[in-house]
C-alpha cells in the first residue's frame, strides 16, 4: 500500500488493521510504503498487480483523463488543506501582492483556485514562493501565507504562539475528498474479493483507531514514527483527523456520488479536465460482486435492478415441478434453488396457472423463467434456452388390457392420444404424426383420467411424472405401454427466458455451469431412479429372497443374544444390576426390544428399498444390473450395521474389542446414512459443525451405537410431540486432550429428572425401551474413558460426549 505522505496518524486505521490482524484474518499480507518525491502514486499502483494507494482529490481528474483506476473508499470527508496567513490577511482577496508559498496553477491547488475565483483572484495576483514544506518559514515571516494541512502544521503554530488567520477553501464551496483509497481496474477485475477484503479490513481498522486513539499513538511512537513527532503532536493530529472524517455523520469509507459530481464540475470550471468528459460511476466506484460467481458489469446491473427472479411453479408435474400447500417442490425446483444459491440471487415461485398461461406471462414480462421446458422450433422464435439439465423419457400409458396392443406412436394413427395443452408433445405430434387425434388436457391427472374413463386411448407424458401420479392417486387400471423412441421426441429439460431477457439466460447458464456432478447426482438420487432397459427378474427374486433371509437372521440372532446376555449377566456387579432389572421387566424382553429399537431405522430403510423394487415390478418398469447393485450395496450396509450392533452387545464387556484409528466425522456421517430415509420422511434438518481431522483410537461401531441412540431418541420425540421444523445439531471439536461431541435437538427437552435417563428404567417414550441411554453411557465410560451428560435448554435437549 503506497501512502500519499509519510507515516503519521493520518494512516492510523491502516496500521491497526495490520497490527490487530484484520488483514491477516482475511488472508492478506500488507506492506506500507511511505511517500517519496520521485514516486507517482497513481502510476505505481497501475504498474503492478496487488498494489493499492491513497491519494488526494486528483483521483477524480486522473480517472477523467483516462487512467484505469477504481475508487475503493474515502476516509477524509473534508480536505485538511488550507492557507495560513498573517493576521492582517482576512480574506482571499487580501493576498494580492503578497508572498504565498505552495500554491500554483496546477490541479494540486484546485481547492485554492476555486476559493480565489469567488473573490475575483487568480494565482497571478500574488508572488509565488516554491514550497519548502516547513512551517518555520511562516513563523520566521519569510512568507505572508502558505498552504498547510490543518491536521499537522496548526499544532506547531499554536505551540510557537504565532498569530495567524486561516483561509479554509471548504467554507467557500471547495468540498473535496481526501485520503482516498484506490487501486487499478485490473486488480478489481481479477481479484474483486481481495479488494473487498482489503477495504473492509481497513474500515474495521479505522473504526477501532478512532475509539482507541491513545493506543494508536503509542503504536505510532513505537513503530511508525519516521517523522519523529511528539506524543502531543500526534494527539493534536488525532483530534483533527476525527473532525474531518465526520464519523458520526458519514459511514467510514463511504463514497457519495454527489460529492464526486461536485468535484468533477469544479475541475471542469477550472479547465483541468475536458468539458465533454463524463464519469461512469459504476466503473469508477468499487462495487463488490455480491454474487457468488463472476458476472459482467451488464449482468451485475441487470441483477441489481431486477432484485427478485420470478420462476414458474406447476401444480402437479411431480416429481419435477409441483406445489404442495403453497410450497414449490420437485427435482427441477431443487435444481433451480441450487442455481440460485450458486449465483447468489433471490427467486420467487409463481404458481396457480396453466402451462399456456405461464407461456403468456413469460412473453409479457410478468414471469422471468420457465423452469422445465423443451426446446422446439416454434418456441425458439420467442424464447432463449439454457443447456439441458435433465434428459427424460416420454412414455405412453394406456388401459391395462390394451398395453400389449400399442408398441409405438404409429399404432395410434386414427386413435385418440391425450397430451397436455401447450407442452412440446402437442407441437411435435401435430408435426410428425398428423393422423393421431390429439385430445388436449390441462394437466397430468386429467390426462390419466381421460384414459381411465375411456375418453382417450392413451396419454403421453414424461415417464417419471406418469409413475408418480399413478401411484399418488392409486389408479389401478392403467399401465405404461411403451417409451417413445423417436429422435424428434428427445425430451431434454431446459430453463428458458424471454428472448428480450437473454442476459438472464446467460446468468442462469453460469449457475448451471457451476453445479458439480456430485450435486446433480444427489438430486437425482433424492427424486428418482434412472430408467434403464433389460430388467433382470432373476436378480430381483434373489434380492427379495435375500431380504427374507434377513428376517430369519434377526430371529436367530435374537435367540443367540438372549443366551449371550444371560452368560454375561453372571460375570460381575454390572451384570447383577442388569439381572435385577430384567427380572422385574419380563427378563430378556426389554433387551430384545432395545435391539428392535436400534434396528427400526435400518429395517425401515430395507423396507423402503424393497417397496421401490416392488413398485417397479408392478409398473413394469425396467431396471439395470448396475442399479440393482447400488440398491443391494445400500441394503447390505444396513444389514452390516445390524450385524455390528449385535456384535457390540455381544462384545460389550469383553476387553479384546477391535480398535482402530477412526474419524469422528466419518462415524457421524455413517450413523446419519443409516437413518437418512427416516430423517427425510420426518423432514428433520441436520446441522453439522465438525472440526476437520478429528480422529480417535477405539471401536468406531460402539461410538456409532451411542450416536444412533441419541439421533433415534430425538426422532421419536419429534414424532410424539408433533414438533414443527425439527432440527438436530451436531458439533464436534477438540478441547485440550479431549474431543467434545454435542448433539442438540429442538424437541422440547427431557421430562423429569435428567439423571434418571441414564439408568435402566422404563422409558416414558412409547417408542423407546429405556435401555439405550444406559448402554450409551457405559460405552462412553468403559470403552472411551469418557463421560456423557445431558441438559435442557430453551428449545430442547443437549447431550455432551467427552472422550479422550
Amino acid at each position: 500500500m503506497q501512502f500519499q505522505w509519510k507515516h503519521q496518524f493520518e494512516y492510523a486505521g491502516f496500521y491497526i488493521a495490520k497490527e490487530k490482524g484484520y488483514y491477516k484474518d482475511v488472508g492478506l499480507d500488507v506492506e506500507f510504503v511511505e511517500f517519496s518525491p520521485e514516486i507517482n502514486i497513481i502510476d505505481k499502483v497501475l504498474s503492478k498487480e496487488g498494489i493499492y494507494g491513497t491519494t488526494y482529490a486528483n483521483i477524480v481528474s486522473e480517472y477523467l483523463k483516462g487512467k484505469p483506476i477504481v475508487f475503493v473508499a474515502n476516509f477524509f470527508k473534508q480536505s485538511p488543506l488550507a492557507i495560513v496567513t498573517t493576521k492582517d490577511i482576512r480574506l482571499p482577496s487580501d493576498l494580492k501582492g503578497k508572498k504565498v508559498m505552495g500554491i500554483g496553477n496546477d490541479i494540486n491547488s484546485a481547492m485554492m483556485l476555486i476559493m480565489f475565483k469567488k473573490f475575483g483572484l487568480t494565482s497571478n495576483d500574488f508572488i509565488h514562493i516554491p514550497p519548502s514544506f516547513n512551517v518555520q518559514d511562516f513563523i520566521d515571516k519569510k512568507v505572508d501565507a502558505m498552504a498547510i494541512f490543518t491536521t499537522n502544521e496548526i499544532y506547531y503554530l499554536n505551540k510557537a504562539k504565532v498569530p495567524y488567520n486561516l483561509l479554509n477553501p471548504t467554507i467557500y464551496g471547495a468540498e473535496f475528498y481526501d485520503l482516498n483509497l484506490f487501486t487499478s481496474q485490473e486488480e478489481v477485475k481479477h481479484h474483486p474479493k481481495r479488494v473487498k477484503k482489503f477495504r473492509d479490513a481497513s474500515i474495521k481498522g479505522w473504526e477501532y483507531a478512532l475509539k482507541h486513539k491513545d493506543e494508536v499513538i503509542e503504536l505510532i511512537l513505537k513503530k511508525y514514527n519516521t517523522q519523529h513527532k511528539t506524543k502531543d503532536a500526534l494527539i493534536f493530529e488525532a483530534k483533527q483527523v476525527e473532525s474531518i472524517m465526520l464519523p458520526n455523520i458519514y459511514p467510514i469509507g463511504s463514497i457519495d456520488k454527489n460529492r464526486i459530481k461536485l468535484m468533477v464540475d469544479n475541475f471542469k470550471n477550472l479547465g483541468f479536465v475536458d468539458q465533454n468528459k463524463t464519469i461512469n460511476y459504476k466503473d469508477f466506484i468499487f462495487r463488490e460482486n455480491r454474487y457468488n460467481i463472476p458476472l459482467t458489469k451488464e449482468e451485475l446491473e441487470y441483477l441489481d435492478s431486477k432484485k427478485i427472479i420470478k420462476v414458474h411453479n406447476e401444480i402437479d408435474w411431480a416429481p419435477f415441478n409441483y406445489n404442495i400447500n403453497g410450497k414449490a417442490e420437485g427435482f427441477s425446483i431443487d435444481y433451480m434453488n441450487l442455481i440460485a444459491k450458486k449465483i447468489g440471487i433471490k427467486i420467487e415461485y409463481v404458481h396457480g396457472y396453466s402451462w399456456n398461461e405461464f407461456i403468456k406471462m413469460l412473453k409479457d414480462g410478468s414471469l422471468d423463467v420457465m423452469l422445465n421446458i423443451v426446446k422446439t422450433p416454434k418456441r425458439e422464435k420467442f424464447l432463449s434456452f439454457t443447456s439441458p439439465y435433465k434428459e427424460v423419457i416420454d412414455s405412453v400409458v394406456t388401459r391395462e388390457e390394451n398395453a400389449k396392443k400399442y408398441k409405438s406412436l404409429n399404432d395410434f394413427n386414427g386413435k385418440i392420444l391425450a397430451v397436455i395443452k401447450g407442452f412440446s408433445e402437442e407441437e411435435l405430434i401435430q408435426k410428425y404424426y398428423p393422423k393421431i387425434k390429439v385430445l388436449l388436457v390441462n394437466n397430468t391427472l386429467d390426462g390419466l383420467k381421460a384414459v381411465a374413463f375411456n375418453e382417450a386411448d392413451g396419454f403421453m407424458n414424461t415417464l417419471g411424472v406418469l409413475n408418480y401420479t399413478i401411484q399418488k392417486y392409486n389408479i389401478s387400471n392403467l399401465k405404461p405401454a411403451f417409451d417413445v423412441k423417436n429422435k424428434h421426441f428427445s425430451v431434454k429439460l431446459r430453463i428458458a427466458t424471454n428472448k428480450q431477457q437473454e442476459i438472464l439466460r446467460d446468468i442462469l447458464q453460469k449457475g448451471i455451469n457451476n453445479i458439480t456432478e456430485q450435486e446433480k447426482n444427489e438430486l437425482m438420487n433424492k427424486w428418482f431412479m434412472r430408467h434403464i432397459s433389460n430388467i433382470d427378474y432373476m436378480l430381483i427374486i434373489k434380492i427379495i429372497s435375500f431380504t427374507l433371509l434377513i428376517i430369519i437372521f434377526v430371529i436367530v440372532w435374537n435367540i443367540k443374544l438372549k443366551q449371550k446376555v444371560n452368560q454375561e449377566i453372571e460375570k460381575n456387579r454390572l451384570q447383577e444390576t442388569l439381572l435385577f432389572y430384567y427380572n422385574k421387566q419380563e427378563s430378556m424382553k426389554n433387551i430384545v426390544n432395545n435391539i428392535a429399537h436400534q434396528w427400526k431405522a435400518p429395517l425401515n430403510e430395507l423396507s423402503s428399498w424393497i417397496m421401490l423394487l416392488d413398485s417397479k415390478l408392478f409398473l413394469n418398469q425396467d431396471i439395470s444390473k448396475d442399479e440393482l447393485k447400488r440398491i443391494t450395496k445400500l441394503m447390505k450396509g444396513s444389514i452390516q450395521f445390524m450385524t455390528n450392533t449385535i456384535d457390540t452387545f455381544n462384545n460389550f464387556y469383553k476387553d479384546n474389542d477391535q480398535k482402530e484409528y477412526f474419524s469422528i466425522e466419518e462415524a457421524i456421517d455413517e450413523t446419519l446414512e443409516i437413518i437418512h430415509n427416516s430423517i427425510e420422511e420426518h423432514n428433520i434438518t441436520i446441522y453439522k459443525n465438525i472440526e476437520k481431522d478429528l480422529r480417535i483410537i477405539g471401536n468406531k461401531n460402539q461410538l456409532e451405537q451411542v450416536l444412533l441412540t441419541l439421533f433415534t431418541n430425538a426422532q421419536n420425540i419429534f414424532k410424539e410431540r408433533n414438533i414443527q421444523n425439527p432440527t438436530i445439531t451436531i458439533d464436534a471439536r477438540k478441547e485440550d486432550k479431549f474431543i467434545i461431541i454435542t448433539v442438540k435437538d429442538n424437541g422440547g427437552g427431557i421430562d423429569g429428572n435428567i439423571e434418571d435417563i441414564f439408568t435402566p428404567t422404563i422409558s416414558k417414550t412409547k417408542n423407546s425401551s429405556g435401555f439405550g441411554l444406559f448402554i450409551a453411557k457405559n460405552i462412553i465410560q468403559t470403552k472411551f474413558n469418557g463421560e456423557i451428560n445431558a441438559k435442557n435448554i430453551l428449545e430442547g435437549a443437549v447431550f455432551n460426549i467427552k472422550i479422550k
